[in-house]
């Protein structure tokens, strides 16, 4: 099979800002206390493991997007020069409305579930990350680096192996697929809340696989039916308005 190289190298690229922005305000963020020094050098190991994590993410999708229907088909049509404008209005209007219903329901179960059910103290520390990522942060690697490792890489690779034992490509294996990719990619983020300062508790837990796990459904869903640009763009809307609602201090 014939690896589409200029796409892996393209998605590498444009994870570049997302991931030397974040990675090094998370590692200054979780290490306020230690030296220059040892931040630097954490911030180095994050970053080189975070793009290690692009690149294997990267290359699967690419490998394996084939067999599973899930594509980028514009950003491959953009880097075949085929690509049309009715390419791109033909996304705008789902990938507009799609960020706006999955921003409604996303603040209605941050700020009414999980505000309530969660401890103030772990509350206020998921706010304080925030403001430590800044909106760039947010908008960079939460709408570009997670939708290329979580979507494209993750999904693409649970949906392929769904298939491999099902024997069978249907709709129920890619909602499957869907779920199973954003509960996981919860499961990962729970580490890293933990090392912030949140309290360790179900609550927590849970907490953050349902906020994840309606991510997922809303840009899983962009991703199958539109494409990756559609999920990047509309994941990046979702940071911008969620920014507008709950303002991050530069």
């Amino acid at each position: 099979m014939i690896i589409n190289w200029p796409l892996i190298i393209v998605l590498i690229g444009v994870c570049i800002p997302g991931v030397l922005i974040a990675m090094k305000r998370l590692i200054y963020f979780l290490l306020p206390n230690n030296t220059d020094e040892l931040k630097k050098r954490m911030s180095r190991f994050a970053i080189l493991q975070t793009f290690f994590m692009v690149l294997v993410m990267s290359f699967a999708g690419a490998f394996l997007s084939s067999r599973t229907g899930l594509h980028a088909p514009l950003l491959e049509a953009l880097l075949q020069g085929k690509a049309e404008l009715s390419s791109f209005q033909a996304i705008l209007l789902p990938t507009f409305l799609y960020s706006l219903l999955g921003l409604i329901v996303f603040l209605g179960l941050y700020y009414g579930i999980v505000a309530s059910i969660l401890d103030d103290h772990s509350f206020k520390v998921m706010a304080n990350l925030r403001r430590a990522l800044g909106v760039d942060g947010c908008v960079l690697y939460g709408g570009v680096v997670e939708e290329i490792i979580g979507r494209w890489g993750l999904l693409n690779l649970i949906v392929f192996f769904a298939i491999l034992f099902s024997k069978q490509n249907s709709d129920m294996v890619i909602w499957i697929g869907i779920v199973l990719s954003g509960l996981m990619f919860g499961v990962g983020q729970v580490p890293a809340y933990l090392a912030a300062g949140c309290l360790s508790s179900r609550r927590l837990v849970y907490s953050i696989l349902l906020l994840c796990l309606w991510q997922s459904l809303i840009f899983g869903f962009l991703f199958w039916q539109y494409g990756l640009i559609s999920a990047i763009f509309a994941h990046m809307l979702f940071h911008l308005g969620w920014s507008r609602y709950d303002p991050v201090p530069q």
